[in-house]
């Protein structure tokens, strides 16, 4: 199974979430308001009244603040996701399966040029140019090689990470 990350996608994601997050944080900052405003008003008497606005006072409030602290977690914690990934892994969006592909690629090139040298070697061929261009292509597709081995590791490791990241944002979804 392939782990794929599409950066642009988590980007927009995590901006559409922080768009929605101050939607939500000016809807329950208004409803406070007519809220506190209702609880206020000293017009409004008689037990059926002051019954309400104990309970508004008591319960409700309370639950928009903590509506509003779990918004502004977990649009934190989108934020935090997308920024993490690129510190980690890399500022372009992944697929190991791709990665893997890849790798596979360059090793297929690298036993190529291995093959081309020992027959340099078993003809006794001191050609300095042309040992030196093979030793330069064999230095470069092990580079290009390790980069991308490098970006499959960071990938996975992050993907592991996720995992427990995104436990740790449901549980505290469930409260």
């Amino acid at each position: 199974m392939s782990i794929d990350m599409y950066l642009r996608e988590a980007e927009r994601q995590a901006s559409e979430m922080d768009n929605f997050n101050h939607q939500i944080k000016e809807s329950y900052h208004n409803l406070q308001l007519i809220l506190g405003s209702f609880i206020s008003e000293e017009s409004l008497q008689g037990m059926a009244y002051d019954s309400a606005k104990i309970t508004l006072k008591d319960i409700l409030e309370p639950l928009l603040k903590s509506i509003i602290v779990l918004s502004e977690l977990t649009n934190k914690a989108n934020q935090e996701y997308v920024e993490r990934y690129k510190v980690e892994v890399a500022k372009e969006s992944l697929k190991s399966s791709e990665l893997e592909i890849n790798i596979n690629r360059l090793n297929s090139h690298l036993n190529e040029l291995y093959e081309i040298e020992n027959k340099l070697l078993m003809l006794n061929n001191s050609n300095y140019a042309l040992q030196s261009s093979l030793d330069g292509m064999i230095l470069s597709v092990k580079s290009q090689k390790r980069i991308l081995e490098d970006k499959l590791e960071r990938l996975i490791a992050f993907n592991s990470k996720s995992a427990s990241f995104l436990i740790k944002q449901n549980r505290l979804n469930q409260l």
